[in-house]
């Protein structure tokens, strides 16, 4: 029982769908011993007279699990094998199988397997509920969720399990009755509820939003064999719908509406009623959203149900980062730079498919002061769309009317832009190589800074790194002359295409005295490349990165990040990274 009993207290550590249960003794119970903490109160019966399943001489009983059964099922069925030898009777052993074999009429059923009678019970019972109980001979332990399939087998070894002398005097172990548990937990599908009777219901004339539907319906049909019908939001409204997007329904107005104007990339997955709602604004981020839901809330291997809570309100993103959103402690700025990949010098950079996954990041982490570059005539519209007037840009050209692929953004909601400009560099000065300012003042308490984005030539050969080096030599003094003007703090972004070890950024440190984000910061959370192959996932620690944020002396870096996450490998070929400072007035 020890291995079942790590098992069943790391599933209960880890799911927010078990609660702490308090110690209690079955009434009546015939092995006079107290059930440990985790065992749950319900309902049983003894029988009138205990089933034998094994002795000395012989298994009466098989233990059955699915062929496919997940790891918590063979756990459940290794311990009930083990209870003879661990209360006293090694030569005692049970048999057991897979529901490969040809049934037979003395079985014990452990999870969801392939014979009626384990079907029948776990349509018996809720989604948060375990049972123990004989059906047609065979004795069935059901449950929807590992951590009730963990508990049932627990419970069935402990209480329901008796090791006994027969009147010949021979040791036997039998089975004492059946026992019934009802979770607290309230879930959309159980016994009234069945999912056959539901329509997955689409926004009519968007075919990105059809297509998500059919993927929906399919997993559906893999995984629990129910054939829904799709239907676009013209049709009569019913009682139980999928609802996917935007559709015209008055669920997806209540939420979708309020909830847009905060988070221009919202996604909500919302339980009301008998209807789900996996709704978003943008109908590209729905497709994120299904497979994001079929990974969380579907598991077969464990049920014909899928899982969802009755009440569930998730609102926020479709990407599921995994660092947190939040400020470092005590900082109040943040400060982002990403190379977003122009489409003009990549064939397979074309931008279509790529800007929500760009956008993603900066809407997640919400940095008040964001470098991009590489940004096109073509990615502008894009960004304009998506990002509405919470994230503006002053200059997209340079001074001579060129476009400008290095923009400096900023956060509305949070800054205001005082003054700025672009100053083209005088070694490849033109749109790409530049230098973008700001002067900003920040609405929560007046306090002032410069910002200035860039991105340098690509290094390289002895001639690159003297381009590279003169950049940063005028870049330096382009710092100083701003800090001397404005007598203010100043940060600047960009793809530097030079790494701290090398002599470019080696140049513009010395030159401004500028921190690196990356080596001063008080927490740093990754140090590694920034830049990777477009759709490839990662190069974890494979070098140094060419992407950074630099901060002058007085202000205080207190955390620095290279985010990766799977959603992001198919943006661009760079990283985002971001600092946390501490900006004061």
């Amino acid at each position: 029982m020890n291995a079942l009993k790590r098992i069943l207290i790391a599933l209960l550590i880890l799911s927010m769908l078990c609660m702490p249960l308090a110690a209690c003794k079955k009434e009546g119970d015939p092995t006079g011993t107290e059930a440990s903490t985790e065992d749950p109160a319900g309902e049983g019966g003894l029988l009138a007279e205990p089933i034998v399943l094994c002795d000395t001489k012989q298994s009466y009983y098989r233990l059955v699990r699915s062929s496919t059964s997940p790891a918590v099922v063979g756990d459940a069925v290794t311990a009930i094998m083990s209870y003879p030898a661990e209360n006293g009777a090694k030569n005692m052993k049970l048999s057991w199988g897979s529901d490969k074999n040809a049934a037979e009429e003395a079985e014990i059923l452990v999870g969801l397997t392939n014979r009626p009678e384990s079907l029948a019970v776990l349509q018996s019972i809720n989604h948060d509920d375990f049972a123990i109980r004989l059906q047609n001979g065979k004795i069935v332990i059901a449950a929807h969720t590992p951590e009730r399939i963990a508990q049932a087998a627990e419970y069935f070894c402990e209480n329901l399990l008796q090791i006994r002398t027969n009147s010949n005097g021979q040791k036997e172990l039998v089975y004492l009755g059946d026992y019934t548990y009802t979770g607290p937990e309230q879930y959309l599908f159980n016994k009234q509820d069945e999912l056959k009777n539901y329509t997955i219901v689409y926004k009519k004339d968007s075919e990105v939003l059809k297509k998500s539907a059919e993927v929906f319906q399919k997993a559906i049909k893999e995984n629990y064999g129910v054939d829904l019908p799709v239907v676009d939001d013209t049709a009569p409204e019913t009682a139980c719908e999928f609802l996917i997007g935007n559709v015209n329904r008055p669920l997806a107005k209540e939420y979708l509406e309020k909830e847009e104007a905060k988070q221009p990339l919202v996604c909500l997955t919302v339980v009301k009623g008998k209807k789900l709602l996996l709704g978003s604004m943008q109908d590209e981020l729905i497709a994120f959203m299904i497979e994001s839901f079929c990974q969380k809330y579907m598991s077969p291997e464990y049920s014909f149900l899928i899982h969802l809570p009755a009440s569930l309100e998730e609102i926020g993103s479709a990407f599921p980062f995994a660092d947190s959103t939040q400020l470092a402690e005590g900082a109040n700025l943040r400060v982002m730079s990403f190379n977003i990949l122009c489409e003009l010098w990549n064939e397979l950079a074309v931008i279509e498919g790529r800007e929500l996954p760009v956008v993603a990041p900066i809407f997640t982490y919400k940095p008040d002061i964001l470098g991009l570059q590489e940004v096109s005539d073509a990615w502008y519209p894009m960004l304009d769309a998506l990002f509405g007037d919470t994230y503006v840009t002053a200059n997209k050209k340079d001074g001579r009317n060129y476009t400008n692929f290095s923009p400096l953004y900023y956060n509305t909601e949070t800054m205001t832009l005082l003054e700025h400009g672009v100053r083209p560099l005088k070694v490849g000065g033109n749109g790409l190589r530049v230098l973008s300012w700001g002067y900003f003042e920040r609405k929560s308490d007046g306090a002032r800074l410069v910002a200035i984005n860039t991105h340098w030539n690509v290094g390289g050969d002895d001639k690159a790194t003297a381009e590279q080096t003169a950049q940063a030599r005028e870049m330096a003094e382009f710092v100083l002359s701003l800090k001397t003007k404005y007598n203010c703090p100043v940060v600047t972004t960009g793809d530097y295409n030079s790494r701290m070890s090398e002599v470019p950024v080696k140049t513009y440190v010395e030159g401004s005295g500028m921190k690196d984000a990356c080596t001063y910061a008080k927490v740093v959370n990754r140090s590694i490349k920034t830049t990777h192959t477009l759709f490839s996932e990662s190069t974890r620690g494979a070098g140094e990165a060419i992407d950074h944020v630099f901060a002058s002396d007085e202000l205080e870096i207190l955390f620095y990040n290279v985010l990766i996450d799977k959603c992001l490998a198919p943006s661009s070929d760079h990283y985002p990274i971001y600092a946390d400072i501490k900006l004061t007035k």
